[in-house]
């Protein structure tokens, strides 16, 4: 008779977005302009995985700027116009004290 294997333990999984993207303004309309155009605002979307929540920060990964988002969801922050400007937003995973980080620099020159 063959011994029986030993159980194995499941894998240990956190947190993994999965896809993601952040879209936002590459330029700024010009402020002296006689028609003004509404500003392109900054829209991030994710699917995660294996997580309890996501947040989106800007700037830093550890400040969250929203909390409590879902799983997989979208979101529109403020258009960083007038320029030019250079910020980083992130959408952070977490499932206790792991986090998936995933980021993109959006800059501009006007």
């Amino acid at each position: 008779m063959a011994p029986t294997p030993a159980p194995t333990a499941p894998p240990v999984t956190g947190p993994k977005i999965t896809s993601y993207s952040i879209t936002g303004p590459t330029s700024c309309p010009a402020t002296d302009v006689s028609v003004s155009l509404p500003p392109v605002p900054v829209k991030l979307t994710w699917t995660a995985t294996g997580a309890d929540s996501v947040y989106i920060a800007i700037g830093n990964p550890d400040g969250p700027y929203a909390t409590g988002l879902p799983l997989s969801g979208s979101y529109e922050l403020p258009s960083p116009c007038p320029g030019p400007f250079s910020q980083t937003y992130y959408i952070v995973a977490v499932k206790g004290a792991q986090k998936d980080v995933k980021s993109k620099t959006i800059s501009s020159n006007s």
